[in-house]
């Protein structure tokens, strides 16, 4: 009996699964590495949310905090917003040519340092992300 439950509520979870998933998969193209961002960021959404709202484990807050620290750095990256705002209103001067490389310079840093942090910071709490 216990095994006819199990093939139902699985099968269930699985349908549901393909639904949620759905318009992830569906946008999802190989030639480029933001669609794994997406696809990592989608998991850790649906992740957080039910850590935050299961309380099966005693700990479940202390992981759906540490999956939204990740899911914040991995917004920045998608986002890649680390030039200043008003970068492209800059009058092309010669003082402003070295600001602007020298933002683009500071960008590229500041995207590969986030995309370590994530991964690093992914790395070592993962396996911690269970109930």
């Amino acid at each position: 009996m216990k095994t006819i439950k199990r093939f139902f509520r699985s099968t269930i979870v699985g349908i549901f699964n393909i639904i949620t998933w759905l318009p992830v998969v569906w946008e999802d193209r190989q030639f480029d590495f933001a669609y794994i961002f997406d696809i990592l960021q989608f998991k850790l959404r649906l992740m957080e949310e039910y850590f935050r709202n299961a309380n099966i484990i005693e700990d479940s807050e202390k992981i759906a905090d540490s999956i939204k620290e990740c899911k914040i750095i991995l917004d920045r990256i998608q986002k890649n917003d680390y030039l200043p705002n008003d970068i492209l209103e800059w009058p092309m001067t010669e003082e402003n040519r070295k600001k602007i490389i020298e933002a683009g310079q500071k960008e590229e840093i500041e995207y590969s340092a986030d995309i370590s942090r994530f991964f690093t910071k992914m790395a070592k709490e993962i396996q911690n992300w269970w109930d």
